[in-house]
């Protein structure tokens, strides 16, 4: 696992866009409903302004990550941040370690933004499908990537961000 007290959250983005509306209701999927929504704001809830500022900035990468440690509000910003936008949420824990239990719920959560995203897509992780695939966890990830990427590319008619929070549980050990 990660060093106590290094926590991080990753924001996969492909050009966020405004406007975001409420998820809708979560799909018949294998994964606990309260790893697919972001956490509720505290009462009250402290304006970072100038965090915020560079999170909006955030649809020029690709990728953004959020890294600081634990109980710096990282999670709480980025779900104040993600209500205006068109966004996936997966909360990652030591469950994901295993890369179908990831897969599918990764897909899970797009599903809720996407929902003509197959429900057998994660399974792509179990017969290697999709291109660059293998016979080890990194080509069926990779095989799982490009296919979640193909799928989206032809269904998306806006922008989507993913926020994979607490990405720590499955980094590897130090």
């Amino acid at each position: 696992m990660s060093r106590p007290g290094d926590y991080r959250l990753a924001v996969a983005v492909d050009a966020a866009t405004r406007g975001g509306t409420a998820a809708p209701a979560p799909p018949a999927g294998t994964t606990a409903t309260i790893k697919l929504r972001p956490p509720g704001a505290p009462a009250p809830l402290l304006p970072r302004p100038r965090l915020r500022a560079i999170l909006d900035d955030v649809h020029r990468r690709r990728l953004t990550s959020v890294v600081a440690g634990a109980g710096f509000g990282k999670s709480t910003l980025l779900a104040a941040w993600a209500t205006d936008l068109n966004c996936a949420w997966y909360t990652v824990s030591s469950d994901d370690l295993s890369l179908a239990t990831f897969a599918h719920g990764v897909a899970d959560a797009l599903r809720l933004r996407v929902p003509a995203l197959p429900v057998d897509a994660a399974n792509a992780v179990k017969a290697g499908a999709g291109p660059g695939s293998g016979e080890d966890d990194a080509g069926r990830g990779r095989g799982f990537a490009a296919l979640i990427c193909e799928i989206l590319q032809s269904e998306l008619r806006r922008d989507l961000v993913l926020v994979l929070d607490d990405v720590h549980e499955i980094a590897p050990a130090a």
